[in-house]
């Protein structure tokens, strides 16, 4: 007998997204686990090329020119490079995120007809936005999940919002395990007392001085201007309070932060983008994130791996990763004054303690990246399993 292995050919699927930031950020794992079990191509802008490079990724890679902001021009450009794309490469599926990337790679994927066709919901545009912008801007939405075969949302939240907004449907929607988009890497994000102790002396924090942390892009919708004032409302009646910001200035945030560096030199940090946000953690005593919208928040369970408690603004996304009251405490958005009376509380080193703890335990049981990732490249299996 003569007898034949046919090897049945790996599944090819294309991530899309706009910034290798966001990779960084959140789809390092993703990547690597998906590549796996699929031939992967990541497609997304080359913004930042050394960072790229350094993340040493094993998939291929396509470039194109994805705007975060609308340039009608350019995106219709983007379009139709991405419709040649995906009609020359015949994908499995196409999965995207982030807002652009999803309009864009939802449309082109419906139109060359690609079998499967996901989309991550992790944050609105549209929630801060009144008028016709706002309007528009949902029925981009609508868009993007018509287009798509398939839709996730990064927190129970966030899709109920999704559902009575009428953007997306119940049958059509789904969060993975306990939510997030990538849950925390608890290996690598832990407590590191040495690690801490000397990060604290180099930036001139005594033991006794309470850090306010910010770690994400800094931008106004991230509530970094409600943020400024509640700090400058407390810190001179508390001079053990610090301010620590890291990330990405998108915003002209360090201009807006400039009156505070000049008067609190020795209390204030505004620092730049980071690639190791489980180090540049071990600063805070307290994570702020003071966000005017959140599809979820995974800064918030990251400092909680760490024990490091947080304040939240009370919003959609937020409120699943923080637990008000037992992992950290919540304001309302906007509310300098609100928020400023929240960072006092935090003063009480027992309730950061106990929250903190709390925090780590919620982590370990809900969040482990282990358990997020299994339900990821789970859930491609099963989009991909009609597939011929």
């Amino acid at each position: 007998k003569v007898m034949s292995l046919i090897i049945k050919p790996r599944r090819k699927l294309a991530i899309v997204t706009t910034t290798v930031l966001q990779v960084n950020f959140f789809l390092v794992p993703h990547l690597k686990a998906l590549h796996e079990e699929f031939e992967v191509t990541l497609i997304l802008n080359n913004d930042f090329p050394d960072l790229l490079a350094s993340l040493d990724l094993p998939v291929k890679t396509h470039f194109v020119n994805i705007q975060r902001k609308v340039s009608p021009v350019k995106d219709l450009i983007t379009l139709f490079q991405l419709i040649l794309y995906f009609r020359r490469h015949r994908f499995d599926m196409i999965h995207s995120v982030n807002p652009k990337a999803g309009l864009l790679a939802m449309l082109a994927a419906w139109l060359v007809r690609t079998p499967v066709r996901a989309h991550i919901f992790q944050g609105e545009v549209w929630a801060n936005k009144t008028g016709v912008w706002r309007f528009i801007l949902r029925n981009l939405d609508r868009l993007v999940s018509f287009c798509a075969t398939h839709l996730t949302v990064v927190s129970h939240s966030e899709r109920q919002v999704l559902i009575n907004e009428k953007i997306i449907s119940a049958s059509k929607s789904r969060v993975l395990a306990h939510g997030s988009i990538g849950g925390v890497d608890l290996d690598k994000f832990k407590p590191e007392p040495a690690i801490r102790k000397k990060l604290r002396a180099q930036h001139g924090y005594a033991p006794d001085k309470v850090v306010f942390m910010y770690l994400g892009r800094l931008t106004r919708e991230k509530g970094l201007e409600e943020l400024a004032r509640a700090f400058s409302e407390i810190a001179v009646s508390h001079p053990q309070v610090c301010l620590h910001l890291v990330g990405p200035d998108e915003d002209d945030i360090l201009d807006l932060y400039k009156p505070l560096l000049h008067q609190y030199p020795s209390r204030v940090r505004v620092l730049p983008f980071s690639k190791q946000p489980n180090v540049d953690l071990q600063v805070a005593d307290v994570l702020m994130l003071p966000s005017h919208r959140e599809g979820f928040g995974v800064v918030v369970i990251e400092a909680a791996a760490l024990g490091v408690p947080s304040i939240g603004s009370r919003i959609y996304g937020i409120s699943d990763a923080l637990l008000e009251g037992v992992t950290g405490l919540m304001f309302s958005a906007r509310s300098s004054v609100e928020l400023a009376k929240t960072m006092t509380q935090m003063l009480n080193p027992t309730l950061r303690h106990r929250l903190g703890h709390a925090a780590r335990q919620r982590v370990e049981i809900e969040f482990d990246q282990k358990l997020v990732l299994s339900a990821f490249v789970e859930y491609h299996h099963t989009l991909l399993k009609g597939v011929k």
